[in-house]
Order: structure tokens, then sequence, then C-alpha cells
């Protein structure tokens, strides 16, 4: 035992050095509490080894603990209760046989030592309460054991403060009063996790850089400071970052270097300069992010893709500055045109898309690629030309096309449908690859074809081409390379004739296409062959004949005709004599095509006049044929389907009535 007067205030330099059996300190009463004690001397307990932790709780008031006070001493030290230490002396704990600094242990302390607590391999846990402002040089030196550290230092401005024991530390907890994190404070360390509470408003330079085992980083700050510089740069595994807090801004530097590839934005709307400087990000999505600093998030070698949700960020020239790798902007389609109008944005990447509908930029030119590759003839789009696109693919799938002819060439028409405006607007949702081709000719590819009906007025063709679009102007691209496809469709043009057969005046003979929905269709391909002769004038050089100028002859009949016939329709025939005479029809009943005998007799009394049509022959014969009985009265031709549209009234003939009128139908007609 050691008893100590209870009215003393300081306990002297040296006064228990090397008292090896010393447990306990006693007072006047043989208390252990030692209220009165405010200070610990220099060396006073030294080398004291059989002082237990709980010789701590005797000084309820100490204030300073001396140098050495402590040096080469105890047995399982716990440092736990010196609630009113404000400052621990050089060396005062050193060698000694702490082993863990009770995060309650000091609640005034301010200031610790040079070499305070060096040399306590047993010290696992360090603890540096709110108010501290000054660690000594080498304060933790050789103290192997440590893996955690409790920083609640709310103010610490020294730099790297724990030099000597942070690559060690594993786990670090920041405490909720701190608002600094000191420069280096655990560079090189072990750490895995890191929480960064909502009162931290600094961050230092280098603080949790190269740890190289820390792989995410949970931000709570409220604090729109500036970091000291680069942080985190260095930190290999350190994939994400999750913001929870209310911060509004990410300060300059902050994730510098650090191989960042996944963001949580929590509230965040600014990105300082070097927020993201040499990051590891291969997609990047903004929410609500408002302004994007310059170099914010340069170097980014890996970034493919950038999506923005809610607003557009404001950029600078600068902000991905050597980002070069960026192949798609997305931007929802109520933002797109913001996004397609800042030049700032072009220049990060020219293919912005909509990221909520398909028509992006990369499917038109899916749909284009086919007019580049001409994979074998039938399947190239487009020829003697190339198309461009005017206009941005809209997110309706709305875009401008250009057909630009080679030189020597001038524009036809878009390849599948036959349209010849150019330039002309697509909807990709009605068509596909095939509608985006254009097809140019130059003055020798034009031939002009003379497909007619016979007899004239019989009927009528539909002529298309192997692509579906009309070509009844019959002026056909016949290129050697790509010769059109002529379908030619007889069509009733009325009602009383249908087809009959094709008439062949060429090489080829009429073989209707038994295959489509018209019967009728005959199909041929329209080659034109050029013909090179020798002509009479001779080469003086070679002695061969100078060939003459080509000519080009068609590899098919460009005279064909589409051959009709009447129909075989039955014709009723009805008396329509006056009060003053009768009139006899040879036959009553007969068909289009045969004729009738007509007699007019007039009665007792009365002399025959004239016919209706002014005719004064008593007696006449008619042929029955469609000009009597029709007036060509078809109304037109669906070119779609090819059927006839018909007059919807009986025809008026000046003398009777057409009562039923269809192609398929009996006539009846009053005379």
């Amino acid at each position: 035992k050691f008893r100590i007067n209870s009215e003393m205030t300081n306990i002297p330099d040296s006064l228990c050095w090397n008292y090896t059996g010393l447990n306990y300190f006693y007072d006047n009463n043989d208390s252990k509490t030692l209220s009165s004690i405010t200070k610990i001397g220099k060396a006073t307990f030294a080398k004291c080894t059989g002082l237990f932790h709980s010789v701590t709780s005797q000084f309820p008031n100490l204030e300073e603990i001396g140098e050495s006070a402590f040096e080469e001493c105890g047995d399982s030290f716990i440092l736990s209760r010196f609630p009113k230490v404000k400052k621990i002396g050089n060396k005062a704990f050193k060698n000694s046989k702490v082993y863990k600094m009770n995060q309650m242990g000091f609640a005034d302390l301010t200031t610790i030592g040079d070499e305070a607590f060096a040399g306590c391999t047993n010290l696992e846990i360090i603890h540096i309460p709110s108010k501290v402002t000054k660690i000594g040089t080498d304060a933790f030196k050789n103290d192997t054991k440590v893996t955690e550290l409790i920083w609640d230092a709310a103010n610490y401005a020294l730099e790297d403060p724990l030099e000597s024991v942070r690559q060690n530390i594993e786990t670090v907890t920041i405490g909720e009063d701190a608002t600094t994190i000191p420069t280096q404070l655990l560079y090189q360390s072990k750490i895995k996790k890191l929480t960064i509470p909502e009162k931290v408003e600094t961050v230092g330079y280098y603080s949790f850089a190269s740890c190289t085992s820390l792989d995410s980083v949970i931000v709570l700050t409220n604090a729109d400071k500036t970091s000291d510089n680069m942080p985190f740069t260095g930190n290999s595994k350190m994939k994400k970052v999750i913001y929870k807090g209310e911060a509004t801004s990410i300060p300059d530097h902050m994730f510098s270097g650090a191989a960042v590839e996944n963001i949580v934005w929590g509230n965040v709307n600014t990105i300082g300069e070097y927020a993201f400087e040499n990051t590891a990000f291969k997609t990047l999505t903004f929410n609500n992010i408002q302004v994007i600093a310059d170099n914010a998030f340069s170097g980014l070698s890996n970034l493919k893709e950038i999506n923005i949700s809610g607003e557009v960020p404001a950029i600078t020239s600068k902000s991905f500055e050597n980002t070069t790798g960026v192949t798609t902007i997305k931007a929802s389609c109520t933002t797109i045109d913001v996004v397609k109008a800042d030049a700032n944005w072009k220049a990060v990447c020219a293919n912005i898309q909509a990221s909520d509908t398909k028509y992006t930029k990369s499917y038109l030119e899916n749909l284009m690629g086919y007019n580049k590759t001409p994979y074998y003839e039938y399947w190239q789009w487009s020829f003697n030309c190339s198309i461009e696109i005017v206009n941005d693919l809209d997110c309706e799938g709305n875009v401008t096309l250009k057909c630009i002819p080679d030189e020597g060439y001038k524009f036809a028409y878009w390849r599948a449908d036959g349209n010849k405006t150019n330039p002309r607007d697509f909807d990709l949702s009605k068509w596909d690859a095939w509608y985006l081709g254009g097809l140019c000719y130059n003055d020798a590819n034009i031939y002009q074809t003379n497909f007619t009906v016979e007899p004239e007025g019989a009927g009528a063709l539909k002529i298309t081409n192997q692509y579906g679009h009309n070509r009844n102007d019959q002026k056909f691209l016949a290129i050697n390379t790509d010769a059109e496809e002529a379908y030619l469709t007889p069509l009733e043009s009325n009602g009383w004739y249908k087809f009959k057969e094709w008439k062949v005046d060429g090489m080829y003979s009429a073989m209707p296409y038994e295959s489509y929905d018209n019967p009728g269709t005959y199909s041929m391909y329209l080659m034109v062959m050029e013909n090179i002769g020798m002509g009479d004038e001779i080469d003086p050089e070679t002695g061969m004949p100078i060939p003459s100028e080509p000519t080009y002859e068609p590899q098919f009949d460009p005279n064909m005709k589409a051959v009709f016939e009447i129909k075989d329709i039955d014709v009723t025939v009805e008396n329509c004599s006056d009060e003053n005479g009768t009139v006899e029809v040879s036959e009553v009943n007969t068909k289009v095509g045969s004729t009738v005998t007509l007699t007019a007799t007039p009665k007792e009394g009365f002399m025959f006049d004239k016919w209706s049509d002014g005719s004064t022959d008593a007696t006449r014969t008619l042929e029955i044929v469609p000009a009597i009985l029709t007036e060509h009265r078809i109304t037109g031709i669906d070119m779609e389907s090819g059927d006839m549209l018909y007059d919807d009234f009986p025809v008026d003939m000046g003398g009777g009535s057409l009562e039923v009128y269809h192609s398929e139908s009996s006539y009846f007609v009053q005379l």
C-alpha cells in the first residue's frame, strides 16, 4: 500500500519510481478514491509493474499526466477513467502494458505527447477523443497490435497524426463530432469500410489514400466545403461511393485517382473540379445533377456510356477532358433535345440517344448498314448513291434522310416504294431497312416500254416492279447489275371485258404467272444488253477496226399487250313501243356481241317517223356492244388491290337505263 495525504493535489516526480509491488493508492482514511489529485508528476509511477488497470479509476479529478508517469508499468493496463485529464505528457505510457484506450476514458483530453504510447505492444484500440488538438511525434510508435481506430477529434488540424501505426489499422470509426479529417490520417492503412459522418467539413490530403483494401465509402456529410486534395487516390479496390446525407456538392479532387465505378448520388447536384479524375467508371448515370465543373471526369479511359436522368447537367468544354471512349449518351425523350442542343455534350459524344425509346442512332445505323455492305446484289439496298442523315433521329423514330447520287448519276427514287421525294422524312416505326435504300441512274439506264391493252379501252394494266411500287409511267431502270423486274397485272376497266391472253411480238412467250393473286400477272426481267460492234474505220496503230458506239438491246418484249375479250353476259331487250305503233324484236334474249333486229310498225292512220337516236329506217339491225350499254361508267381502279371502282347510279342512255351494273351480273337494258 501507498498512503497519500488526502489534501495533496500533485504527486511529486519519481515518487514511486520502480515500486514493483505497488498495487493501489490510499488516502488517510484508507479510501482508494483520491479526489484531490489533479497532477501526476514526471516518472512518478515508472516501472511500477504491479499496477492494475483499476488504478486509473482512483483519480477522478486528474488533469495532467506527467512525462513518463506510467512508463514501463502495469499489467493488463486499461485506460478507462480519466474524465478530466487534459494532457498526457511525453512517454507517459511508453512501453507499458496498456492494451486499450477506452472510448469513454478521456472526455477532456486535448494533448497527447511525443511517444506517449510508444512501445505499448499490447495496445489494440486507439481512441482519440473529441477535444484532442495535438498528437505528438511517434505517439504510438511500435504499437504493432493496433488494428482499430476510433477518431472523435472534432477540429484536429495537424498532419499525419498516426504515422507510426496507421499502416496496420483495419477498422475505423469516425465519430459524430468530427468536423475535420486530418492529412494522411489513415494513408496506406488496411481499412475495408469507411463512413464519413455528417459534421465532417474537410477531408484532408491523402487522408485515406492507397488504402488498397478499402472497397466502399458511405458519405453522410452535408458539408459543401472542398477537400484538401485526393483523399482517396490510389485505392484500387474502392469501387463504390454512397451519398446518404444531405450533401449537395462533391468537393474538388474528392475521389480523384480512386477505382470508383459506381456511385449513389443522394442529394448531390454539383460535382467539383477533378472530383472523379482518373476513376474507373464504365457507365455514369446522373440523377438530377445540375453542375459538373472543369475536369470533374477527366481521364476516364473506361467510360463508354452516360445516362442522364432528370435535369441535364451544365458542363464546360473541360468537364470530360481526355475522356475519349464515350460511345453513347442517353437521355429521356423529355430532355433529349436539350442535350442535343448543348455543344459541350456533343463534344463528349455525338451519339446522343433517347433512353426510353428503341429508336436510337445505333438502331438507325444498323438499318443503314445494309446500304454499305453489298451482301450480294439482291440484298444491296442502294445503288449508285449513298444515304445521309439530314437531321437527328427523334424519340418516336422520325428522321430525315437524303440520297446522295454518285458522280454522273441522278436520284431516281427510294427503292422500296418508288417515292421520289429527296430529302425524305421517314418514320422508323413503319419502315424497315428495305425502305432506306435509294437508287440512282444515268441517262443510259432509263428504258421506256410500251405495254398496252387490246382492244383499246377494254381493260387496264397495273404495272409494278419487284419492290412493289408503281411503274405505270413505264419508265424502268434497266441496269446490267440490277435490272428491275416488271409485273404486269391485267385489270378490268369496265364490266364487259375480261382478260384473255398476253400477246407477245418479241422473243419471249407470254406465260402468265399463276402464283400471283391475279392469275393473269406476267413477270419479266427488264435486262438491257450492251452491244459494241466493229465499225468501218481502222485503227492505224493496231490495224484493227475501231469499235462502234455501243447500242443497247432489250432482252424482253417492250410492246407486250394484254388482250381482253367480251364476257359471256346475257342481255334482255324489252319492247319500248309508243301508243301509236309497235316494235317487233327478232330475239327477246340475247348476249353481248350478238345482233338484234328491230321493226317499227305504225298503227292504222299513222306513219313511222324515227327512232329515238334519229334513225329513220323502220327496220334496223343493232349489234349489242358495251359502247351502247355502258358509256364507260367505271370511276377508277384501286391501284393497291386492283379492284374496279363502280358508279353507284344507273347509266342514262338517252332512251333507256341500265338498271343493274356490275361486272359479274346479267344486264337489263330498256330501249
